[in-house]
């Protein structure tokens, strides 16, 4: 009935588990491993609890855990991994699983729905390159402490089946899943107590199922996905812990969807979305605790971050070819790092810097061909790691930097290949 140990069934020749139709508990693990002619788990039918991990991998000829049916908690973690033919999960009873959750790798399994049951899981969710995965199936589940992570699924179209997760204690990762169109099964989620990842999706068009997030302990990702065409489905998230990331959307028009956002506790990157034209969706941040990036982004026009008043760490403008002035900027009073802009081909002034007071470290203006006039800009008093201007071709002076008094770093004060500035008349 009992086995004080673990049982472990491992790299033999059985097809069926005929002999231990009466085992009901597990003490330690159970171990079912690399069973070349293993095809079911019948006989493993009473067994209702396992103290420690449930481990069924890589048997390639087993098509279903429904041996397990009986099964109702496991205090450890449970990994169905490298099971070739295994086309359903089968743990029709499983409730709560105290460790982690781990589906990986198995290509013929279609559905998640023999864990309908499960309520809680203590550790992580990870369901990773299940290539014929179509549904999850998880309708009960309402609790994962630890990460979870949809990965690598490339029949996946939906999320249906997570409705009932109100809370993901550690990251939410939703990557590589090539066939999947919407996230609208997340509904539910809250509060994620790591970082959010929304990453490689090919076909995914928007983030609609995450209406109910108001936080985020952690970073927000949001990269390399190629359909993404709106934020809207953020439109309550108020809080990002760590940084914020948006990376190479190519479809993505604008950052409509991060209005209740007030503040980062990380970094700001904009980087190569190539129909972004303007950042005015983050009207309402006002305070990031690290860097401000925003980067190569071939169609922003207009910067739009009109609360924005503090920058803890670099201001970086660099490679936008569209960006004609610095607008959006005008309640930006500090940075705590440099600010740098940079090979900005079309920009013509810097007037919308003019409310800079303090910077901690450089100011650093170079390669912009086009930019004539500093533009009324800056309030700043002192650049403690100096001044540098470089290569702007068509600047002919240095007005707007009458309040600059203090210069430091090495050199402090570095002007180099303007080929049209005449006059130093400017600097403080």
């Amino acid at each position: 009935d009992r086995i004080a140990g673990t049982l472990d069934l491992s790299e033999t020749s059985l097809t069926v588990l005929e002999e231990i139709t009466c085992l009901v508990e597990i003490d330690e693990d159970l171990v079912v491993r690399d069973n070349a002619a293993l095809t079911s788990l019948a006989g493993l039918g009473a067994l209702v609890r396992v103290h420690g991990d449930v481990v069924i991998e890589g048997n390639p000829a087993l098509q279903s855990g429904d041996g397990l049916a009986a099964l109702l908690s496991v205090d450890g973690s449970v990994r169905l991994a490298r099971n070739g033919a295994l086309a359903t999960v089968g743990l029709s009873a499983l409730t709560e699983v105290r460790g982690d959750l781990r589906v990986e790798s198995n290509p013929s399994l279609s559905a998640l729905d023999g864990l309908r049951a499960l309520t809680s899981v203590g550790g992580a969710i990870v369901v990773d390159d299940n290539g014929a995965l179509e549904a999850l199936g998880l309708d009960g589940l309402d609790e994962v402490g630890g990460d979870l992570v949809l990965r690598g699924n490339d029949s996946l179209g939906g999320l249906s089946g997570l409705g009932s997760v109100v809370d993901v204690g550690g990251d939410l990762v939703i990557a590589l899943n090539d066939g999947l169109v919407s996230i609208a099964g997340l509904g539910g989620i809250g509060w994620i107590g790591g970082g959010l990842t929304v990453q490689r999706n090919e076909a995914l068009e928007s983030l609609a199922g995450l209406e109910d997030l108001a936080e985020v302990q952690g970073g927000l990702t949001l990269v390399d996905n190629p359909s993404l065409e709106d934020l809207a489905g953020l439109s309550t998230l108020a809080e990002v812990g760590g940084s914020l990331s948006v990376d190479h959307n190519p479809s993505l028009a604008s950052l409509e969807g991060l209005s209740s956002l007030a503040a980062l506790g990380g970094s700001l990157v904009v980087q190569e979305n190539d129909s972004v034209t303007d950042l005015a969706g983050l009207a309402g941040l006002e305070v990031v605790g690290g860097d401000v990036v925003i980067l190569r982004n071939p169609a922003l026009v207009d910067l739009g971050l009109e609360a924005l008043a503090d920058v803890g760490g670099d201001l970086l403008l660099s490679g936008n070819p569209a960006l004609v002035e610095v607008t959006g900027l005008d309640a930006l009073a500090e940075v705590g790092g440099s600010v740098a802009v940079e090979r900005n081909s079309a920009l013509a002034s810097l007037s919308g810097l003019a409310a800079v007071a303090a910077v901690g470290d450089a100011l650093y203006i170079a390669e912009n061909p086009a930019l004539s006039s500093l533009g009324g800009s800056f309030a700043v008093a002192a650049a403690p790691g100096g001044l540098a201007v470089v290569d702007n071709d068509a600047l002919g002076s240095l007005a707007g930097l009458e309040a600059l008094e203090s210069l430091a770093g090495d050199p402090a004060l570095l002007l180099l290949g303007n080929g049209s500035l005449e006059t130093l008349g400017g600097l403080g």
